[in-house]
């Protein structure tokens, strides 16, 4: 499924049950928030037995994203294209020349 389907199907389906504007980016934020919490049980507390939470919670970032999208009349596939076009080219252009040693030894120091 395409970005922009999902979109449809947000709308479609909680598009009447939106925030207002405000309180939709509160929502992400405190999506945001829990997140953080189940990143934090996985990483820190070795609380893996939840890691299936962590799951649920990114896709309820993603449902605030396509809240806040659906609010602002965002197409988000089209911005995420072209962001994405943006970013890549200057981590070609840039960040793998500088960053990527450093962040491979960060990875190999903090994921092992």
């Amino acid at each position: 499924m395409e970005l922009h389907e999902l979109q449809r199907l947000y709308k479609e389906h909680l598009g009447e049950a939106n925030h207002p504007r405000l309180a939709a980016y509160i929502a992400l934020v405190e999506e945001v928030g829990e997140l953080a919490q189940e990143v934090l049980n996985l990483e820190i507390y070795d609380k893996n037995e939840k890691a299936n939470l962590l799951q649920d919670e990114i896709a309820d970032v993603f449902i605030c994203i396509l809240e806040l999208c659906d609010i602002y009349r965002i197409d988000l596939e089209s911005v995420f294209l072209e962001k994405f076009r943006k970013v890549s080219e200057k981590a070609r252009n840039e960040w793998c020349n500088s960053l990527t040693p450093l962040l491979k030894q960060k990875r190999e120091q903090i994921d092992t």
